[in-house]
C-alpha cells in the first residue's frame, strides 16, 4: 500500500534527527541515504491503540507525535543545506549523483519533488543582474545543458544530471531551485487506461456529427449567440491556447466542431501538439463556440514553468491579442510576485496582450490559517472542530488516488525567486488503520533564512481517511499558511486564498466556474483573496457545458478549465467591437459586462459575476464613444423580436 518514495521520505526524516543529534556525520548520512534509496521500507514503530472502553489513551495529537519513529527535526538541518545558494531539495539531488551516479535518479528526483526528464534536472537558476545572468546562460551551455527560456535575472534550464555537482561552483549564480510544474484546472483526471482503444470509437461518433449540431449551452447561457446574430463573431482577433494536449483535435476539426489552426507548436517532451490530453482540445471547442471567427493559435506543454514562458513568447511574436490558459500550481508565492506572475504581468504590461487564466479547482481541498502556536505544543494552530480542537486536518479519500499535498505559507521575502523563508514547518501525514494510525509520509525541508517556505508529500492513497499535522519547527510571525490536498477533501475545508498561480497575477484576469446547468457556483472552484489582499476571481463563467471531445465520459467538461476558455472566447467578441482596447481597457470591460453574484459585489468567489454578452448587445447608445455601434446592437434586438414572434 506504501510506495517506496514514502518509505524514502521517512528514512530521509530519520537519518536528519540522528544528524541533529550528533549521532552520524553528515558524510555517514549521505551513504546511508544513498544505500536506503534502494533498500526495502522501513518500519513504523507500532503506535499506541484505543483502550479497552474505546478511547484514545492520550490526545489525538500527542498519538500521532509518538508514531513518528524519531524525533522530529527541529534544528537548520545543516545536511540539505551546506550552500545558502542551493535549494535544499536541489542540493540533495547533487549530493546523490555526486556520490551514486546518474542511474536511478529519476525516481530520487520524484521523490524529492523535483521535474527531471531524460537525464536531465529542469532547473531555475537566478543571477544577481543581466550581466550575470549572460554568464549564467553560457555555464549552462559549457556543462551540456540547454537554456529553455529567459526571464529578467532568471534562466531556466534542463541541466544533465552528471553536470549538478557544478552548479554550486557556478561564480554568477545567486539561487538555484527546481522548476515549479503547473497542471491542468480539469475537475477530474483522465483515465489514461480507459482512453486505449477509444480511436476507432471516437472517430466514427465524430464523423456521424454534423457541425453545429452540438448544443452549446455556455454560448447560451452566457447570451453570446445575440452577438453572433449581430455578426460579432470574433473576427480579426488572435487567440493563443497554451495547453496540456490536442488529442482528437483533427476528428473534431473534421467535424466542424474546431477550426484549422492558424498555427501550432509544440513545447512539450514529445514534440506533438495531440499527446495523451484532450483538454487542449476541449478549450478550443469552447473558444470556437464563442468566437467562431477568431484565429487560434495552439500551443502544447508538460506543465513546466519554462514550456510555459517559451509557448507564451512564441504566441507574442505571432501577434496574438489574448492568451488563455486552463492550468495553475501552488508551487510559488501566491501574491503575484512569483516567477510566473511576473512574467505574465510584464507581458500584458508591455505586450498588451490579455491573459485569462483558470483560477483553480482547490475551493474544496484547501485549508487556509496562520503560523500560530498559541497553545505552544510545537504544533501549528488548527482546532478542528471534528476532532475535538485537535490541531490536525482531516483528509478524506472517496476512491484510490494519486495525490500530492503542499503546504505554502507566505514567507518568501521581498523576490521568491530568491526566497528567504525564517518560518520553519514541517508536515506529517498519517493513515486510519483500524484503531491504529500509522506514518505513511514526512516532508521536512530546512527553511532558516534562505529557502522556499514550501513542504509536499506525494502519495498513492487508497480510499479512507488521513490525518496531516503541521509542526511549529521554528515559528516567530503569523503569516499566511495554505494546506492543499489535491483531489481529497479537506476538514476543516477553508476555500478563501485557494486560488492557483498564475491566476494570482496582477496581469492576469482570474476565471472562477458556474455550473451551467444549476447556476450555481461550484465548490471547487477556487477563490481569493490572494495573500496580499488582491480580488481573486475577477470574473466567473460556466463550467459542466456539454462537450463533444468529452462525449465518452461523462459527455460534459468540467472546471475552471472549462469556465477560462468561455471568458476568452468573449474577451475576442470585445476585442472585434473596439480593436482599440488596450488589454487592461479590455479587462475592465469583460468585468463590466456581467451579471452580478453573491455578497458583497465583488467578492471572492464570483469576481464581479457572471459574464453576460447580452448586456453587450442591449447596451447600444449608453456604451462609451468607440465601443459598439448602437446599430448592431439594435439590430440583435430586433432579431431576437422577430425569432420570437416566429416561434
Amino acid at each position: 500500500m506504501i510506495k517506496q518514495a514514502i518509505w524514502r521520505i521517512l528514512w530521509l526524516g530519520a537519518g536528519l534527527s540522528l544528524i541533529t543529534a550528533g549521532q552520524l556525520s553528515a558524510d555517514q548520512f549521505m551513504d546511508q541515504l544513498l544505500d536506503n534509496l534502494e533498500a526495502e521500507p522501513i518500519e513504523d514503530r507500532a503506535p499506541p491503540r484505543l483502550d479497552s472502553h474505546g478511547e484514545w489513551s492520550t490526545s489525538l495529537i500527542e498519538l500521532l507525535a509518538d508514531a513518528i519513529p524519531l524525533p522530529e527535526t527541529r534544528s537548520q538541518k545543516s545536511a540539505l543545506s551546506r550552500d545558502p545558494r542551493i535549494d535544499p531539495a536541489l542540493q540533495t539531488l547533487i549530493d546523490v549523483a555526486d556520490r551514486k551516479g546518474i542511474g536511478g535518479l529519476e525516481d530520487t528526483a520524484k521523490d524529492l519533488g523535483i521535474p527531471y526528464e531524460d537525464r536531465r534536472v529542469l532547473v531555475t537558476l537566478v543571477a544577481e543582474d543581466y550581466r550575470d545572468r549572460i554568464d549564467l546562460e553560457e555555464a549552462v551551455e559549457d556543462l551540456g545543458g540547454e537554456v529553455t527560456a529567459v526571464f529578467e535575472e532568471v534562466v531556466l534550464a534542463r541541466v544533465p544530471a552528471g553536470s549538478l555537482r557544478s552548479l554550486p561552483g557556478l561564480q554568477a549564480l545567486e539561487y538555484a531551485a527546481p522548476q515549479a510544474m503547473y497542471y491542468p484546472t480539469y475537475d477530474d483526471v483522465l483515465d489514461l487506461d480507459y482512453l486505449e482503444g477509444r480511436e476507432e470509437r471516437f472517430d466514427e461518433a465524430a464523423s456521424r456529427m454534423d457541425s453545429g449540431t452540438k448544443a452549446s449551452e455556455g454560448v447560451k447561457s452566457i447570451g453570446a449567440d445575440r452577438l453572433h446574430r449581430a455578426g460579432i463573431t470574433g473576427r480579426g482577433v488572435k487567440i493563443g491556447i497554451i495547453d496540456f494536449g490536442y488529442r482528437h483535435y483533427d476528428a473534431l476539426q473534421r467535424a466542424g466542431e474546431v477550426p484549422e489552426p492558424a498555427a501550432v507548436r509544440a513545447f512539450n517532451r514529445t514534440g506533438s501538439i495531440e499527446s495523451e490530453s484532450e483538454h487542449g482540445t476541449g478549450c478550443a471547442e469552447i473558444i470556437h463556440d464563442m468566437a467562431p471567427e477568431a484565429a487560434l493559435y495552439l500551443t502544447t506543454i508538460d506543465g513546466a514553468a519554462d514550456q510555459i514562458v517559451a509557448a507564451a513568447s512564441w504566441l507574442a511574436s505571432q501577434g496574438v491579442d489574448i492568451i488563455s490558459f486552463s492550468g495553475g500550481g501552488h508551487g510559488d508565492a501566491l501574491n503575484g510576485k512569483g516567477l510566473l506572475d511576473r512574467f505574465v504581468e510584464q507581458m500584458a504590461q508591455e505586450k498588451g496582450i490579455a491573459w485569462i487564466v483558470a483560477a483553480g479547482n482547490e475551493g474544496a481541498s484547501h485549508w487556509l490559517g496562520r503560523t500560530l502556536d498559541e497553545d505552544g505544543d510545537s504544533w501549528i494552530d488548527i482546532n478542528n472542530a471534528a476532532l475535538e480542537g485537535e490541531d490536525i486536518l482531516l483528509l478524506t479519500a472517496q476512491g484510490p488516488i494519486e495525490t500530492v499535498i503542499i503546504a505554502n505559507w507566505d514567507d518568501w521575502g521581498g523576490d521568491p525567486r530568491v526566497p528567504r523563508a525564517s518560518q520553519d514547518i514541517d508536515m506529517y501525514l498519517f493513515a486510519l488503520v483500524g484503531s491504529d494510525v500509522e506514518l505513511i509520509g514526512r516532508s521536512e525541508q530546512p527553511q532558516n533564512g534562505r529557502g522556499r517556505p514550501l513542504e509536499g508529500i506525494a502519495a498513492g492513497l487508497p480510499a479512507g481517511q488521513y490525518l496531516l499535522v503541521l509542526a511549529a519547527a521554528r515559528i516567530d510571525k503569523p503569516v499566511n499558511l495554505h494546506v492543499v490536498a489535491r483531489g481529497l477533501q479537506i476538514q476543516p475545508l477553508r476555500p478563501k486564498g485557494s486560488v492557483a498561480t498564475p491566476a494570482t497575477s496582477r496581469g492576469a484576469l482570474a476565471v472562477g466556474a458556474v455550473d451551467v446547468q444549476s447556476g450555481e457556483g461550484e465548490p471547487y472552484s477556487s477563490r481569493g483573496p490572494t495573500d496580499d489582499g488582491r480580488l481573486k476571481p475577477e470574473v466567473v463563467a460556466p463550467d459542466k457545458t456539454i462537450s463533444l471531445v468529452y462525449r465518452e465520459q461523462d459527455g460534459r467538461f468540467s472546471g475552471t478549465s472549462a469556465a477560462c476558455p468561455h471568458v476568452s472566447g468573449f474577451a475576442a467578441l470585445l476585442k472585434q467591437q473596439n480593436p482599440s482596447l488596450s488589454q487592461s481597457d479590455l479587462y475592465r470591460e469583460v468585468q463590466r459586462q456581467v451579471r452580478p453574484m453573491g455578497q458583497p459585489i465583488p467578492n471572492h468567489q464570483f469576481g464581479h459575476g457572471h459574464i453576460d454578452a447580452s448586456k453587450v448587445a442591449s447596451s447600444g447608445g449608453e456604451r462609451p464613444p468607440g465601443e459598439g455601434g448602437s446599430s448592431v446592437d439594435t439590430e440583435a434586438e430586433i432579431r431576437d423580436y422577430l425569432n420570437g414572434v416566429l416561434r
